[in-house]
């Protein structure tokens, strides 16, 4: 039923502009990305990184992810599986979520480091800022956790209040878009980079047009280059970018105006109107002092 789901959408879109990928992007045939070794930190998400006993599926596993396909889950996944690898959490360390909500890596940290920062508006009830989590965070926590070890503080991401050189790790994860506009995307991430001690490694998930349309919020490649990778003098870690990505979901999205149950499964690619996209993922260095 899926396959002819796809091979019959696949002549509907033949010559559909809509579904032209730009150019960044690399449709690949699905037995390719399942068989394909992605060693790159920074790549887009794809239905192949739910492998049976891979590092991120084990890692949701101890996030308490459930048995669903969504892009939340991998982006949790690939932000832990990065800042350990990157060698920045250590029993000692301070980091800072920005955009944090109630996401689960707050308390995935909060059990291992010195001090879990969550920084939010806190200030949309029923959705990820709910206000209630500022007093009682243990209401949204997936597992037990060590309630002195997070810390949390309703402010804004673009003005950290806390001293330059302070965190050993940041992330904000499909956050930093939704913000108010490019300015302040630039300004959060001069923020996070103030904030974060030389040697500090920041984890930057958001939302990448996969084709050739523009939005208020997603980026398109040339976007995220101003906005997001060369807005300041962080250096882009852990290897190229990425961007192969598997043709069926490309082919087959969420189509949100059609779909309105937005926990459907496999949520990676998504669609509204004429734009298709997806989470791509970051890790950034900043340099040591000279």
């Amino acid at each position: 039923m899926f396959l002819k789901r796809f091979l019959k959408k696949g002549i509907e879109v033949s010559n559909n502009p809509i579904f032209v990928p730009n150019k960044k992007i690399k449709l690949m045939q699905d037995i390719e990305m399942r068989m394909a070794e992605r060693k790159s930190l920074n790549r887009l998400c794809d239905i192949s990184d739910w492998c049976v006993g891979g590092d991120l599926t084990n890692i949701m596993k101890e996030l308490g992810e459930g048995s669903y396909i969504h892009r939340k889950s991998w982006e949790y996944a690939l932000c832990v599986y990065g800042l350990n690898y990157m060698g920045v959490v250590k029993p000692d360390s301070v980091a800072i979520s920005v955009g944090a909500g109630h996401e689960r890596p707050l308390f995935y940290y909060a059990n291992r480091i010195k001090e879990m920062v969550a920084t939010d508006l806190y200030n949309t009830p029923g959705l990820e800022g709910e206000p209630r989590f500022l007093t009682h965070p243990e209401e949204f926590a997936p597992f037990p956790y060590r309630k002195d070890h997070l810390t949390i503080h309703q402010m804004s991401g673009t003005d950290l209040r806390f001293e330059d050189n302070t965190f050993d790790f940041a992330f904000t994860l499909s956050s930093i878009e939704h913000f108010g506009g490019r300015k302040n995307s630039r300004k959060a991430m001069h923020e996070i980079y103030r904030v974060l001690k030389p040697g500090g490694v920041a984890c930057i998930t958001t939302e990448l047009l996969l084709n050739n349309s523009t939005h208020p919020e997603y980026f398109t490649y040339k976007e995220l280059e101003e906005t997001i990778i060369r807005a300041t003098d962080f250096r882009l870690v852990g290897g190229d970018i990425d961007f192969r990505i598997s043709s069926s979901i490309f082919y087959n999205p969420i189509e949100l105006d059609v779909e309105k149950n937005i926990q459907i499964s496999p949520h990676i690619v998504l669609k509204h109107g004429e734009n298709i996209w997806t989470s791509i993922n970051l890790f950034f260095l900043k340099p040591q002092r000279a």
